[in-house]
């Protein structure tokens, strides 16, 4: 899991920022997983429907929460789309449905397309997934004041020590 006691305002922004933007659109970020599987054995409409339909819904429920779990997982999960992808192209292609398994190879790159069609802000969940990781701006204020601290007294022992 994410701690961000362990990193700087930027990486702890850059983080809630990578999150909030998976999770706006949380369905099409995980279909990435599965849906290329899907089309061998479902109608490519009816999962693409599917798909719009629940990212539209999940769109009134990711402003409101985030869950960090899922987030952290979710990241992992999504590392399995492009074998999924060329598994199931492969698949499709030896079955003979051409233009399916030219969509399941290019699902993953669509899947940025269609995931950034949402009316949920980035900004409203980045601050959410700040908010549940606790990070505050006092924190790294502290972490600089610490290090200031440290070199200051390293700058008076070289001064001491000739």
């Amino acid at each position: 899991m994410w701690k961000p006691v362990e990193h700087n305002e930027d990486e702890n922004l850059l983080w809630a920022q990578l999150r909030a933007m998976e999770w706006r659109s949380w369905p099409v970020f995980l279909s990435q997983a599965f849906v290329p599987a899907f089309f061998i054995f479902y109608d490519v409409k009816i999962i693409l429907c599917i798909l719009v339909i629940a990212n539209l819904i999940w769109g009134f429920m990711a402003r409101r929460f985030v869950n960090l779990w899922f987030a952290y997982v979710g990241v992992y999960l999504v590392k399995l789309s492009w074998p999924v992808a060329l598994f199931s192209s492969g698949y499709l292609l030896m079955d003979g449905r051409i233009g399916t398994a030219a969509l399941a190879i290019l699902y993953v790159p669509f899947c940025g397309i269609l995931g950034s069609l949402t009316f949920v802000s980035v900004g409203k969940v980045q601050g959410n997934f700040i908010r549940a990781i606790g990070y505050t701006a006092d924190q790294e204020a502290q972490r600089r004041e610490a290090i200031n601290c440290l070199m200051q007294i390293c700058n008076e022992k070289k001064h001491e020590n000739p």
